[in-house]
């Protein structure tokens, strides 16, 4: 039935879907589909979709609206609890990475964040501090050390 609400309502269109209805069907693939290699860090901790979303893409995206860009996605505040309206936004990636259980937390003179907060404010990219923090340096290093490149 979403199928047909999706081309009724021009959120698919022939051999196109659209980001929205993408983020729905992953959504619930993530939660519903024993199959996924990321099933066992949505479905298989117990991350849920709500009622009202599970079998309807119109409420989901009446709930959720436009993406505001291209480059946002479907992110839960609590990472612990299902997806629901009260509990999901569209988040750029930069946000995805501070909200994750598993971020590196920075600590050095007044600053204190994870490492995509740290790189901003340090100036420093980010993939290039999480290398050397890898490699075992010290924060102060990792942070400050000018960056040679071949």
């Amino acid at each position: 039935m979403a199928n047909k609400f999706c081309v009724d309502h021009g959120q698919a269109r022939i051999g196109k879907k659209t980001t929205e209805y993408n983020a729905w069907i992953a959504m619930r693939q993530r939660c519903l589909n024993k199959n996924r290699k990321d099933w066992k860090w949505y479905g298989g901790k117990g991350i849920t979709v709500c009622d009202r979303w599970i079998n309807s893409f119109e409420n989901f995206f009446n709930d959720m609206g436009l993406k505001p860009t291209i480059k946002h996605s479907l992110e839960r505040y609590n990472g612990n609890k299902g997806y629901s309206p009260e509990n999901c936004k569209w988040a750029l990636q930069t946000e995805q990475m501070n909200n994750m259980r598993r971020n590196r937390i920075i600590e050095h003179e007044n600053f204190r964040g994870t490492m995509v907060q740290a790189a901003k404010a340090y100036a420093i990219s980010y993939f290039v501090l999480r290398k050397r923090l890898n490699l075992g340096w010290s924060i102060e290093d990792a942070l400050f050390k000018p960056v040679r490149y071949r």
